[in-house]
């Protein structure tokens, strides 16, 4: 049951398909886009679920992880 669920939530976000990396000037912007929606896809699944868990921020450029903590620790 647990794993069936585990594979409902992974078909829920979006596959990432730009391979890119920091220091691929070109594409990152792309990448970091693609991943962004997968989180957003996969919070808004986990909220649909009752299973909101954590919380995500970053930099004004979208570059840097600035925050993010698990609820259980005050978030």
């Amino acid at each position: 049951m647990a794993e069936e669920a585990a594979r409902r939530a992974v078909a829920a976000v979006p596959l990432l398909r730009t391979a890119a990396g920091p220091r691929d000037r070109e594409r990152w912007a792309e990448r970091l886009k693609e991943e962004y929606r997968a989180l957003i896809q996969y919070v808004e699944h986990n909220k649909a679920s009752d299973n909101d868990w954590f919380r995500l921020e970053s930099n004004a450029e979208g570059t840097r992880c600035v925050g993010g903590r698990g609820l259980s620790q005050g978030g």
